[in-house]
């Protein structure tokens, strides 16, 4: 796990209403892309393909969302060349990993980038205009079949009931060629303009560029955060280090007491960051009075360590 990275995340998190927002009974589309770049490799020409990588991190991440969860599926590209139509695999429904694993693994990637459109599907089978809607968008590049990411962005964000859309940008390869997307323009630098679909409607833009960083994205824009209360009562020196485990975000009300949040990987224990930057990347300790944290962001357990300020 990449402290830059998270920090990230935790950024883009503090910022986000609608991931502040998130709610766990809601169903959720993910939207992966089947384009034909998914089959190629990296720059240097070896190692796997950004689709076998993208497996990968399914496999890794869904078995862990799903239980919290309703997820469909839409996919783009696969197909014919040239192909611009979006496919809906599946409604969301109840232990949705299998499934949407078993699809991811027997895609052929092929064909032309249609986000937005899919976008569009997607939230339609959420009912977005009158029901809550969470759709997260796994993509490597920009739109090529003549929509309009930032306009239908602010369409659907008037339209929506409680609409928020995610957008990872995985291994992302930017076409600066505009004549069939003048909206890139306003993106340069390697930004997919996908990026105005989270930015209209509240949610995530994350870039990620290995399989840790996409499984970390996935996490935390498609899984539920589960809330809970920190104790209420101040930590005394005596239990600096006493357990107390949770999942997902939660407030705290700790006192003159300072908060810090622990992540455990096994027997190593890995301080995770507050919303703010710090200098070494690992620790924050949060200062007293009431606040929501947007940590532990991923499945595992965690350990609230209090101590004396």
């Amino acid at each position: 796990m990449r402290p830059a990275f998270i920090l990230a995340l935790c950024a883009s998190l503090a910022t986000s209403p609608g991931y502040a927002a998130t709610n766990c009974q809601s169903d959720a589309m993910l939207v992966f892309d089947g384009s034909g770049s998914m089959d190629e490799m990296t720059m240097e020409m070896r190692g796997p393909t950004r689709i076998d990588e993208a497996r990968h991190a399914l496999r890794d991440a869904l078995p862990g969302i799903a239980v919290s969860r309703r997820i469909g599926l839409l996919t783009y590209g696969a197909g014919a060349d040239g192909a611009c139509t979006p496919t809906l695999r599946f409604a969301p429904v109840d232990g949705a990993a299998p499934a949407v694993i078993a699809a991811i693994e027997g895609l052929v990637a092929g064909g032309l980038t249609p986000l937005t459109a899919s976008v569009q599907a997607a939230a339609e089978v959420l009912a977005y205009r009158t029901r809550p809607a969470t759709v997260v968008l796994v993509t490597d590049g920009n739109e090529t079949c003549g929509g309009t990411p930032c306009a239908t962005g602010r369409v659907m964000e008037a339209a929506g009931h409680d609409l928020t859309v995610h957008v990872i940008g995985f291994r992302v390869v930017v076409d600066d060629f505009t004549w069939d997307n003048p909206e890139q323009a306003d993106y340069a630098g390697g930004t997919t303009v996908a990026k105005c679909l989270a930015d209209a409607t509240g949610g995530l833009f994350v870039t990620t560029e290995t399989v840790n960083d996409l499984v970390e994205a996935l996490f935390v824009t498609l899984g539920c955060p589960v809330i809970g209360m920190a104790p209420a009562n101040p930590v005394s020196a005596a239990t600096k280090n006493a357990p107390g485990f949770a999942r997902g975000a939660f407030s705290s009300a700790w006192g003159p007491d300072l908060l810090r949040l622990a992540k455990i990987f096994g027997p190593a224990r890995h301080r995770l960051s507050g919303a703010e930057p710090v200098s070494d990347g690992l620790q924050k300790a949060i200062q007293a009075g009431r606040m929501q944290s947007v940590h532990p962001m991923f499945l595992g357990s965690y350990v609230r360590e209090g101590h004396k300020g």
